[in-house]
């Protein structure tokens, strides 16, 4: 089955009383890049209502998850590469888009 890992922006969280977000990369297995959109946006929204990223923002999960980059991987790549972890920002930090 396909690998695919995706470059995640996430928008609509607290950080310090400060509106903010977060960028994470992610990779999932799916048939389709279109069925690996929508596996890692459901992922990555759990992991910020409910997993281990909850208690970063708890009031306020993202209201927005774009994907920023798509692209498929090989098995090898998917293994040395960590699934986890987001580098979040707040306030003047935010990028500008």
């Amino acid at each position: 089955m396909p690998i695919f890992r995706f470059m995640l922006h996430g928008t609509g969280i607290q950080v310090r009383g400060e509106a903010g977000g977060f960028f994470a990369t992610r990779w999932v297995r799916a048939l389709s890049v279109e069925k690996a959109t929508d596996k890692v946006v459901e992922l990555v929204q759990k992991e910020w209502t409910s997993g281990a990223s909850s208690h970063l923002s708890p009031d306020h999960p993202p209201t927005k998850i774009t994907v920023e980059d798509c692209r498929r991987i090989r098995l090898r790549e998917a293994i040395m590469t960590p699934n986890r972890g987001s580098t979040i920002y707040s306030g003047e930090s935010a990028p500008d888009r």
